[in-house]
């Protein structure tokens, strides 16, 4: 698997545990699609995917995405 082309992913959460080492990872919880999905991207991500991430964690507390 490589990021390195789009800089992030949405995977399903059944390959969270598949992920080579460097890659993070965040949950992302909806009720639709009925499959849990994970926003994932390499740790030296460029300035726009780190953008990307602190949003997406910044509307995941706020909404209470976040499992706890």
């Amino acid at each position: 698997m490589s990021l390195s082309d789009s800089g992030f992913m949405l995977l399903p959460r059944s390959l969270g545990s598949q992920l080579p080492g460097g890659i993070a990872f965040l949950p992302v919880l909806d009720e639709l699609p009925p499959i849990e999905l994970r926003l994932s991207w390499e740790r030296a991500a460029p300035p726009p995917v780190t953008a990307l991430v602190r949003t997406a964690r910044r509307l995941a507390r706020r909404e209470g995405w976040l499992a706890a």
